[in-house]
């Protein structure tokens, strides 16, 4: 189970960065999470493991930080 932990809008296109915690077995969403699109510099944190992921929207993909 993912848990937004903040979001913070632009206001100029829509796009979201959001601060996500889950487990490493969840699915970590690539396009939008919960009506918001994701954009470059959402971070997903793994509360198993400790590992922390930041998003990069042109590569559609999470980057272990």
């Amino acid at each position: 189970m993912i848990t937004v932990y903040k979001v913070t809008t632009s206001p100029t296109d829509g796009k979201a960065i959001m601060e996500l915690r889950g487990k490493s077995t969840d699915t970590k969403p690539i396009t939008s999470y919960m009506g918001y699109y994701i954009a470059n510099g959402s971070t997903f944190y793994e509360i198993n493991t400790g590992k922390l992921f930041m998003f990069d929207a042109d590569a559609g993909a999470w980057v272990e930080q």
